[in-house]
This record gives C-alpha cells, structure tokens and sequence, in this order.
C-alpha cells in the first residue's frame, strides 16, 4: 500500500534520503525484491549463482545502487543468523563490484546493451580457446 499511496508511506518513516515519488517507488520496490530474495536465500530456494547473477543486474543500475548504498549499513547491522549474515555479505561484494567495473546505467535499452557486450566477450573468449 506505501507504494501506492504517499500517505501510508510516511507510517513507515524516512527510509530514503529521495525526495521525488518515481525515486522513492524504486527504493520502496527494490527492498520488496531484496527481502524476497533473503527469504528465499535463508529457506535454502535461492541459491549464491542466483544471488550474485540478481545483485549484479540491480546493481548496474541506479536504484539498486541508491538503495543498496542507503540500507546497507542497517541491513548488515541488524542481520540476526548466519544465512543472513552471508546474504549480505554477498549483496556487498556484488555491490562493490559493480562500483568498480561499471558506471551506473539508468535506462533499460542501456542494461540490455551492457549484458549483450558481456555475452559477446565471454562468447568470443571461449572461440579463442
């Protein structure tokens, strides 16, 4: 209902230093997405590939960095067991990763583009083999 509905935001209080509604959507829907994930990485049905694949492609973008980079530290913080510990740590290193590989892309097509010249490399790696 927060996403929907400026009102039922403010229950939740200053979770984003964003101040315009598409930006705070985002943030709102990538902590949705992370939680799912954690949820299904501590029950054992989201696998570490899986994790780092996912972190990777919402890392290249700027609302999972603005996130990410936002909730981090609470995040690590307050991670009560072992697989949420790891879970984060994963979201970490995949986060600092991206930092230092890629500049942030703000636009599908831009994403779309970046994946397709990564395919290419590793293709055109393996033919040199």
């Amino acid at each position: 209902m927060a996403l929907e509905n400026p009102i039922y935001r403010e229950c939740w209080g200053a979770f984003s230093t964003e101040k315009d509604e598409r930006s705070l959507r985002q943030q709102l829907y990538t902590n949705l997405i992370l939680s799912y994930w954690q949820t299904r990485f501590e029950l054992g049905t989201f696998s570490e590939t899986h994790l780092r694949h996912g972190a990777t492609t919402i890392f290249s973008a700027r609302p999972g960095r603005t996130f990410w980079s936002e909730a981090r530290e609470a995040r690590i913080r307050t991670s009560q067991t072992r697989k949420a510990r790891r879970f984060h740590a994963i979201l970490d290193e995949e986060y600092n990763r991206s930092i230092a590989a890629t500049p942030t892309l703000d636009r599908p097509s831009e994403i779309r583009a970046t994946r397709v010249a990564a395919l290419m490399r590793r293709i055109a790696d393996w033919l040199d083999r």
